[in-house]
């Protein structure tokens, strides 16, 4: 999709989770057995993976700064993660 966009992005994309299980099954088709049902999202996330698109890589709960938009903080816990986000973008020079 990015190329059809004619998007230039430097490869392997990072994609952070703090799902263990994601990135496992992401890297990994092997799953002892206890693994019935993948959904499409972990087939494509494989296969992207496979083709070196993507780098699947674990990211801390408390050092995620998607938290700040996608969970329900206590104060001291969004102050953390909004000054976090913030040191992030200002080192990337996405400002």
């Amino acid at each position: 999709m990015m190329q059809a966009m004619q998007l230039k992005v430097k490869l392997p994309m990072i994609l952070q989770s703090n799902n263990k299980g994601t990135i496992y099954l992401s890297t990994n088709w092997s799953t002892g057995g206890r693994k019935q049902h993948v959904d499409m999202q972990t087939y494509m996330l494989h296969d992207l993976n496979e083709q070196k698109l993507i780098q699947m890589e674990w990211v801390d709960r408390n050092d995620n700064p998607t938290n700040l938009r996608t969970k329900n903080l206590d104060t001291k816990s969004h102050i953390f993660t909004q000054q976090h986000f913030v040191a992030t973008m200002m080192n990337s020079n996405k400002f």
